[in-house]
């Protein structure tokens, strides 16, 4: 293969294994888990609906405003609005906003202010040359919208998809504005009182920006979760911080309960209670539940033994107690965590499969300055004369985003064995990684091979912080030439002398390592390399 790619040499990029853990389509994230995907209630998703741009809650849980289109006749968006007697109750027939509000423009992304007299939105043209925020107001809540008018008060970048923190006083929303770290960023304003002017923007910082776009940002009714899309991989992520004057920690993505690999999740909206994430995928409202992990070990019921264990750590910022009063916690073990515990009393907790995500590939672009290319994490035999890999591509996109097992992305794995003797790539990790974490017992991941490909066995190699290394192979070389998705399991245990619970390194790599000998050519795929228990 050609090399033409300079950049390459003397780039190094250190990564971290994730911190999430899937469970079948839910994922699991510390002190709570993302689950129950279905279609939001029939009313939201009405007959006739298309276009979904947003939703926002009123604080209190009790009314949502949303945009789509209802006429199947046109391709208008409108503003719609439903209410509810209580937050388990069905949502009611929505109510058209009126004319004030619905003109033939094409509009989206509502946000309501927390006393339900301050309504925004956007307005674009549908080759979106213009984009505005709107805004509405009324004297109180039993009279109609008036008209809008264009609102400025952020300043005058382009600014869209506004969400107000509970107590109106910050308002999070995207913006071009200069000094952000990409294309757009997420920024935050705040302001004295409701009546006072926004203050000057804060960007929130490298954890939730990057050198992409984000925006749609939703933040939780207590300030320390922030659920957000990133507009280049069309999948929602969130942050969550101890406080509200700490720092964001970093992304998550919010995994297959919520980013389905065949639709984009845009415009997540977080319930006032924290307890239920609506967003828009396809052509439908979707909702996913949110519900505190209360089993602390994972015995299959709620019990005296997770109360002892919440004693243990009353006081601490433990993650694994802290369960309250939000799904996510508030950065200690106290009442609320106890109550949220008791709630759960006596409930028994369904065994599921678990497994920990070593990489999906789902994480990098093609942003070499950043350091975020898969090329850049995954070492090769780019100018390695013993080593005949090659991964990724020479052209952008780098990663490969047709032939995937799941999300968006794979990595394209290139071997020549026919002078190099073995091909292989590494990736090394700055802190030693815990490979034993929640029991698990099995790496897995999966390939994909090409009909033209010379027959290869396999390998993956793994080293320890103690400098220990150990090979296992997969002598079945006809798997380099089957044209779909096959999972391959290396026993942790296989790896003779490596601690799994201090791995800093892994290598997989094509051809004969331990008899090395001249072979074949080709090129396969390699996808979501995961720590099981079974």
């Amino acid at each position: 293969m050609k090399r033409l790619s300079n950049c390459r040499m003397g780039m190094a990029v250190v990564g971290i294994v994730a911190t999430t853990v899937f469970c079948g389509d839910q994922l699991a994230v510390a002190d709570f888990v993302i689950c129950d995907p279905r279609p939001a209630d029939q009313a939201i998703n009405s007959t006739g609906y298309k276009h979904l741009d947003g939703c926002s809650f009123l604080h209190d849980g009790l009314k949502l405003y949303f945009t789509s289109g209802r006429d199947p006749n046109t391709n208008a968006r409108e503003l719609w609005v439903a209410e509810r007697e209580s937050t388990d109750a069905p949502w009611g027939e929505p109510v058209n906003l009126g004319p004030n509000i619905n003109t033939p423009e094409t509009r989206g992304s509502p946000a309501i202010s927390p006393d339900d007299l301050e309504l925004y939105y956007t307005v674009w043209s549908w080759d979106r040359s213009t984009n505005l925020i709107m805004r509405s107001t009324r004297s109180s809540t039993d009279e109609t919208w008036g008209p809008a008018a264009e609102f400025t008060g952020l300043g005058d970048a382009l600014n869209l998809d506004l969400d107000f923190a509970s107590d109106g006083l910050s308002v999070y929303f995207m913006s071009t504005r200069s000094g952000g770290y990409g294309r757009r960023d997420i920024w935050v304003s705040t302001r004295a009182t409701t009546q006072d002017d926004w203050g000057e923007a804060v960007n929130l910082g490298p954890n939730v920006n990057d050198s992409d776009s984000q925006g749609q940002p939703s933040i939780s009714n207590d300030g320390l979760a922030l659920f957000f899309s990133n507009h280049t991989t069309h999948r929602i992520l969130m942050c969550t911080r101890t406080t509200v004057d700490d720092d964001w920690g970093p992304a998550i993505d919010l995994g297959p309960a919520v980013n389905d690999q065949l639709q984009h999740s845009s415009y997540s909206e977080i319930s006032p209670n924290g307890s239920t994430l609506y967003f828009s995928s396809g052509v439908l409202f979707r909702q996913v539940s949110i519900k505190p992990v209360v089993d602390f070990d994972d015995n299959g019921s709620v019990g005296m033994d997770d109360l002892l264990t919440m004693i243990d750590l009353w006081g601490t910022d433990s993650i694994l107690c802290d369960i309250g009063p939000m799904p996510w916690g508030d950065g200690v073990v106290n009442e609320v965590d106890l109550e949220v515990l008791m709630d759960h009393w006596g409930e028994e907790t369904p065994e599921t499969p678990v497994f920990i995500v070593v990489d999906d590939f789902e994480d990098y672009n093609d942003d070499v300055d950043a350091g975020t290319t898969i090329w850049q994490t995954w070492w090769d035999g780019f100018g390695m004369p013993a080593n005949g890999s090659w991964v990724g591509y020479e052209i952008a996109p780098f990663a490969e985003q047709r032939i995937v097992h799941s999300g968006y992305q794979s990595m394209p794995f290139y071997y020549d064995n026919s002078l190099a003797l073995s091909s292989e790539t590494t990736r090394l990790w700055g802190e030693p990684q815990d490979w034993t974490r929640r029991g698990v017992k099995r790496l897995t991941l999966w390939i994909h091979g090409q009909s033209d490909n010379d027959p290869e066995p396999l390998y993956v190699a793994l080293r320890d912080s103690s400098g220990n290394y150990a090979t296992v192979m997969k002598n079945d070389p006809a798997m380099m030439t089957v044209e779909e998705w096959q999972q391959l399991s290396f026993d942790l245990t296989a790896f003779t002398g490596v601690s799994a619970d201090s791995i800093t390194d892994m290598t997989f790599g094509v051809g004969d390592k331990s008899d090395p000998q001249p072979g074949g050519t080709g090129t396969i795929f390699v996808d979501d390399i995961e720590l099981h228990l079974q």
